[in-house]
């Protein structure tokens, strides 16, 4: 039995007896037979129809990771990107297509959803950019986004532990 919620909407006219079925954003679980079942004191009366889901929305199933980078090494950035159809990718860096010349950026797009641009050798200007993961096709589009991190980001500061501390507050 379905009932209204943030998936599915219920809704009948009761002017004209027209009883809908609204599926939100719908996935390929969505498909089957969906019934509606009518009664009254003088009997009952059913309705099927079958839906088939053809078009889902891309959903990144693994998004992109922040990357600590070094300039002049490589870095690379990988997703999982589902859809129906096959969503189309474009990468961008710093807001700059990121397309696969091969010297600058190499990106592959395999046909079981992962996704890779691998950035041949980190530019001091790359430190600090967001990389950016678009995945689009005629049912929607999902984005997931990563930065380059510097180095030094990850290292962990060597702080010396205090025993007690005293704070003095002016004014």
């Amino acid at each position: 039995m379905i009932r209204d919620d943030r998936c599915f909407r219920l809704s009948h006219d009761k002017s004209s007896g027209d009883v809908k079925l609204t599926i939100e954003k719908s996935v390929i679980s969505d498909s089957g037979v969906y019934a509606v079942h009518a009664g009254s004191g003088s009997g009952r009366a059913t309705s099927e129809i079958r839906v088939d889901v053809i078009s889902t929305l891309p959903v990144f199933v693994h998004g992109l990771t922040d990357q600590t980078v070094t300039v002049g090494e490589p870095a690379t950035f990988t997703a999982v990107v589902r859809g129906t159809p096959r969503p189309q990718i474009h990468w961008s860096v710093g807001g700059v297509d990121a397309v696969n010349t091969g010297d600058k950026y190499i990106v592959t797009d395999a046909e079981d959803g992962r996704v890779e641009l691998r950035i041949v050798a980190v530019s001091a200007a790359d430190v600090g950019l967001w990389c950016e993961c678009k995945a689009s096709s005629e049912a929607g589009k999902a984005v997931s986004r990563a930065s380059l991190m510097p180095g030094w980001c990850q290292r962990k500061l060597d702080v010396p532990e205090c025993s007690a501390r005293t704070l003095r507050v002016v004014g």
